[in-house]
Parts: structure tokens; C-alpha cells; sequence
């Protein structure tokens, strides 16, 4: 029924770096750094205030591991222990200059403060989300044509990727054109076939996007977003830039550095996709690229930042096998699935043994977990298959509704699978049939649940013409397409983020009730929902360079900010263990993953013993 190729693989490390922070991952501290780091940052306006809600990072200079941090409601700072060494240490905030000094650190506890001074131009500092909310509404033109804008042009990345030009008409007609034949992963298709919505809208879009980006005055309206604070201050993220596939250097601009705007490598990065820690606090990452020569499963070293290639190849060939979604066992192993095989793949970071499973009919797709049982589940692309681990043995579930593709997938606590079903035709036009199927462990059957279309849009009644329904479909001007969905392991319920009806959907996995919850602002596009053992709600945001967490008990979200601009992040996985949640992701428009290590208050307590200026400063 089954084959299991277990290989032991040789190593491929690809750059030794130094570690900016060691963190231990049983408590998320730093394990052995020497120096303590801390300081106040204050505006350089008049009025002088200390300033929460500041993003300050810091790099070893030549090196690879950014560690940034937030300031508190009293403008301070607090770097986890940090190895001796010459660092660029910088803070950004939107609407201000970003000082960047030169610090060294030799030991002990050292101080460093900003002040920074008011930034009249702040566009390039925004996130994707935050540029849409500014384009305008005030016309059924403009409502029309933003409401195509966004179903077209904010999808593989940002919309402050899209946006961060300025071009005339002619300009952006032929950025549409290209773009209406450049796939997800990067590939350009054939003139015949390009994406006939784009084509179609191509003129009217170029006009548009002209007046909001064009050479003349732009009637969007900036706004300064609110900056993180409260308990969205209290993380600290590590980002690992990746070296590319080639071995060729790393992408220069990974949107660390917001003036630059949004990580340049639009559209796919170098192909990473999901990542996720393991509990020895290292990161693996998977790998899209078909010509890749070696990253089939990819690991980060936590402490020093070193990638590790691990290489399985299909018969008779010398590349790679791509990969696309990742989880974790609950006995810590990493599985993943093999896309251009069809099969499941899993390694031991203890022992980097590497195994291969591929079902009797190869049909594993691009999204895996684990159910409370221990059984591995992945998407098939017309329903999913179940992994016995034990036995070896597959159990597949065909989705009832011929035509869909299966999308995202979890496993819940009763040992179920659930997985999103949406057509795949013209889909960013609103083609979507909102249907979540799952199956029937008992009985062996496949089942569906149908999810409401969210109408409520900034359209209003009268600003489609008859020719635009259309193109719109079945569905008009409604709202939808679930992607990653997420089971509460612990619990009753399965989490669907509604990609395009920007809301949380919540299904109970016995009584099917479904309640729907708004993402906490518009054009965030949620993604992936991930839960952690207090079942709150973790999301990434495409279209938002935050990391949102949603508490179902208060009802009450929480926004974590990433140090980057234009991350446009895929998969998100949580390792919730030894009281510590951490958050990772790979930076899909940029060659870098990040992980977020979710402190508490108490932790920064502790780093303030010895900081006796930073503290006589609250």
C-alpha cells in the first residue's frame, strides 16, 4: 500500500554566522550572551515624549540575525542578553527618520538612546494593508476600481509592493499586462494565457492606478497608524536572512530598513515558503524551487544562523524535490509534503533522517498536520489522505463537490480531517465556492459544510455595470475563499481565516455552528490560523506586516508587529511548549524567516535588574 525510503543525508552548510542572541528555547531567554542592552527612545519634535511602540533592532555588522524588540508606554527597551560584537543598532517608527549607530558591545549592561526626528514622506514606511485603507472611496468610480485593484493586485504580495512606484499610464498598462502572465510562483506564462481578468480591466486599472501613483498630485489619504503597545511590545524577533538557492550572496533589500519601502524579491522570494521551529529552537524552512540543486527541507541554526540544505531527489534526477507546507509531531519530528512527488516527507532534527511516504495513488498537495491522534493529514488537491504512522497505510477522502481544489488542511481533536475546498477559475475576481469539507473517521465518508459569503464590501448598490457582474460571477460582489484553516487540539473548534471576507471563521466540530469574527482592520487578507494549548487564535496577515492573535474568551485581538515591511508571509506555525509560544514564518517576498518569542512582563522585569537608568527613567 505503501513505500517508506528512510535515507541518512549528508550536510551541506552553506555560511557560518555569528549568533546575535543565543535563546535557550525550554524558556525563551538568551542562554549565554554577555551584555545587556537596553535605552529610551524619545521624539525629536517639540514636545520631546518618550515614544511607545518603537521597532529598535540590531545586527552584528557583516552578519546574518537581526534581533529586534519594542519600547515600553515609557519609551524603553529591552534587548535580551546579546554576544559582544560591533552591531548596527537602528529604531524605526512610521512618520519619523530611523537614526542607525554604530554600538559596540563589550559586556555587561549598556545603554543606547534615540531621538527621532518627524519624517515628512512616510509612504514607503506603510504597510500593505494601511495603503489600501488610503486609497480612496469617495466615487463609484473609484470604489469600483479599488474593489478590482484588490481582488487582482494583492495577492502574492503586498499592496505596498504594488504601490511603492510612482508610473504614468502607459507604465502601469504594461506592468498589468506582465503581471496578468506571471504565475504565483514566479513563472511566465504564454501570451494566450494570461489572466483574461486583468486583460480585461487592463485600460480602466492603468488609469487608476495612475491617478492614485502617478507622476501628479495622489488623492489617497496618508494616515500615521497607531504603533504597538501594551502587551504587542513585550515579543522579541529574530530574522535569519537566507543565502539564495544559487549560493549567490542574499537578497539586498529584506525590508528591514522601511525607507527603502518593502523587500524587493516580489512574488515568491527565493521560494521559501513555510517554517517552523523545532525544540531545540532552530527553524526548517521548505522550498518551492523545482531547479533547486539541494533544498528539498532547509534548517536555521537558532543560535548561530547557519542553513543546512537537506536534498531528496526523485528517481532519476540530480534536483531537489520542492516542498510547500511544514508542522511539527507532537513527538517533535518535521514533516512536510513533497509537492512535485505527491507524497509526505518527515525528518528527526536528532538524528537528520530523512523518510519518505507516498500514498498509492501520488496526490499529497500543499498543506499538512497532525490531528490529537498522532495520524498526519495533508491535502490532495481533490480532498486529503490520512498517514497511520504505525502502519504505513493511507486513508484518502475525495471532497463531495467535483471541481474543487483542496487547500488547507488540520487534523482536530477527534481525529478528523478538515480542508477548504475553492475554485480555482479566476479566483481573484470572486469565483469562489466557500465550501470546508472534512471527513467522517467511522464511516469513511467525506462531508461538507457550506460558509456564508461575507457582502459586506465598500461597494455600494450601483457601482458594478452589468458587464462587470460578468466577471464577477456567481458569487456578485460578495466576499470570501478560506485558506489555511487550524484546529484547536485542545478543544472543540476549527479556525478558517476568510482570505478575501477579511473575518475569522470559528466551526464547531461537533454541532457545525459556524461564527464569524472581523479581522481587526480591512485588507489585512488573513491567511493561516495556527492554535496554542490556551486556545487563542494565531493568524498571519498577507496584505499586513503583523502577526495577529485572536483571544476567543474575551474577544479581543492583539496585533504583533514584524520588524520588516513587506513580508507577505504564507504559512505560520506556533511551538507552544515549556510555557513559551513561538511564532515563525519565512518572508515570502524576501529571503529571510523570522521567529517571534512571545515574552511576558515578568521576563522583562528580570532584564531590568541591573539596569538601574532605565529603570529610574518609569
Amino acid at each position: 500500500m505503501t513505500r517508506a525510503r528512510g535515507i541518512v543525508l549528508s550536510i551541506l552548510s552553506i555560511a557560518g554566522i555569528a549568533a546575535v542572541g543565543l535563546l535557550n528555547p525550554a524558556i525563551g531567554h538568551a542562554a549565554s550572551g554577555s551584555t545587556l542592552l537596553s535605552g529610551t527612545v524619545k521624539s525629536g519634535s517639540a514636545s520631546g515624549e518618550k515614544m511607545e511602540g518603537v521597532t529598535v533592532s540590531a545586527k552584528i555588522i557583516g552578519q546574518t540575525i537581526t534581533t529586534s524588540v519594542l519600547t515600553n508606554d515609557h519609551g524603553n527597551y529591552y534587548f535580551p542578553p546579546m554576544e559582544n560584537g560591533e552591531y548596527w543598532v537602528w529604531a524605526q517608527a512610521v512618520a519619523f527618520e530611523a537614526p542607525r549607530d554604530d554600538v559596540q558591545l563589550n559586556g555587561g549592561a549598556q545603554r543606547h538612546d534615540f531621538v527621532l526626528k518627524p519624517k515628512e514622506d512616510f509612504f514607503s514606511q506603510l504597510t500593505g494593508d494601511q495603503l489600501i485603507v488610503a486609497l480612496p472611496e469617495d466615487t463609484p468610480a473609484h470604489r469600483r476600481m479599488k474593489d478590482i485593484f484588490v481582488r487582482n493586485c494583492v495577492a502574492c504580495h503586498e499592496g505596498n509592493v504594488t504601490l511603492q512606484n510612482r508610473l504614468d499610464e502607459q507604465g502601469w498598462e504594461a506592468i498589468i499586462g506582465a503581471m496578468s502572465r506571471i504565475g504565483a510562483s514566479g513563472g511566465f506564462s504564454a501570451a494566450d494565457q494570461a489572466m483574461p481578468a486583468l486583460l480585461h480591466y487592463q485600460a480602466d486599472l492603468a488609469a487608476y492606478l495612475a491617478e492614485m501613483r502617478g507622476p501628479g498630485p495622489s488623492p489617497m489619504h496618508l494616515e500615521v497608524p497607531p504603533r504597538p503597545s501594551g502587551d504587542a511590545t513585550l515579543p522579541v524577533t529574530y530574522v535569519y536572512d537566507i543565502p539564495l538557492d544559487n549560493g549567490g550572496g542574499y537578497v539586498p533589500n529584506n525590508g528591514s530598513d522601511w525607507s527603502l519601502g518593502p523587500a524587493m524579491a516580489s512574488g515568491g522570494g527565493q521560494t521559501q515558503h513555510d517554517a517552523q521551529v523545532d525544540w531545540n529552537g532552530n527553524m526548517w524552512f521548505t522550498g518551492l524551487n523545482p531547479a533547486s540543486p539541494d533544498r528539498t527541507i532547509s534548517k536555521i541554526d537558532g543560535n548561530t544562523g547557519v542553513v543546512t540544505n537537506f536534498k531528496y531527489a526523485e528517481d532519476g534526477s540530480t534536483l531537489a524535490s520542492p516542498t510547500h507546507g511544514a508542522t511539527i509531531a507532537h513527538d517533535g519530528t518535521i514533516w512536510f509534503n513533497l509537492i512535485s512527488l505527491g507524497a509526505l516527507g518527515t525528518i528527526d532534527p536528532t538524528t537528520n533522517i530523512l523518510q519518505v511516504f507516498t500514498p498509492p495513488a501520488p496526490s499529497v498537495g500543499i498543506s499538512i498536520d497532525e490531528d490529537r491522534h498522532g495520524f498526519i493529514w495533508a491535502a490532495t488537491g481533490r480532498g486529503a489522505v490520512r498517514l497511520d504512522r504505525k502502519t504505513k497505510e493511507f486513508a484518502e477522502f475525495i471532497s463531495l463537490t467535483p471541481g474543487l481544489v483542496s487547500y488547507g488542511m488540520a487534523g482536530d481533536h477527534d481525529g478528523n480531517g478538515w480542508w477548504t475546498e475553492f475554485n480555482s477559475t479566476n479566483w481573484c475576481l470572486g469565483l469562489q465556492s466557500l465550501v470546508i469539507g472534512y471527513s467522517d473517521i467511522e464511516t469513511g465518508k467525506s462531508l461538507e459544510i457550506p460558509i456564508p459569503p461575507n457582502t459586506d464590501t465598500f461597494l455600494q448598490p450601483g457601482d458594478l455595470t452589468p458587464d462587470d457582474l460578468t466577471w464577477y460571477g456567481p458569487l456578485g460582489v460578495a466576499q470570501g475563499f478560506p485558506r489555511r484553516l487550524g484546529t484547536d487540539k485542545n478543544g472543540d473548534d476549527v479556525w478558517a481565516p476568510d482570505y478575501l471576507g477579511q473575518r475569522l471563521v470559528r466551526i464547531n466540530i461537533h454541532t457545525l455552528q459556524t461564527t464569524f469574527y472581523p479581522a481587526p482592520r480591512p485588507g489585512l487578507n488573513p491567511y493561516m490560523a495556527v492554535i496554542d494549548n490556551s486556545h487563542n487564535v494565531w493568524m498571519n496577515l498577507q496584505n499586513g506586516d503583523e502577526l495577529a492573535k485572536f483571544d476567543p474568551r474575551r474577544k479581543q485581538w492583539t496585533l504583533y508587529s514584524w520588524p520588516n515591511r513587506g513580508t507577505s508571509s504564507r504559512g505560520l506555525h506556533i511551538l507552544d511548549r515549556g510555557g513559551v509560544v513561538q511564532a515563525s514564518i519565512t518572508y515570502f517576498d524576501s529571503s529571510a524567516a523570522a521567529r517571534m518569542v512571545v515574552r511576558t512582563k515578568e521576563d522583562i522585569e528580570t532584564l531590568k535588574v541591573g539596569l538601574p537608568d532605565v529603570e529610574s527613567s518609569e
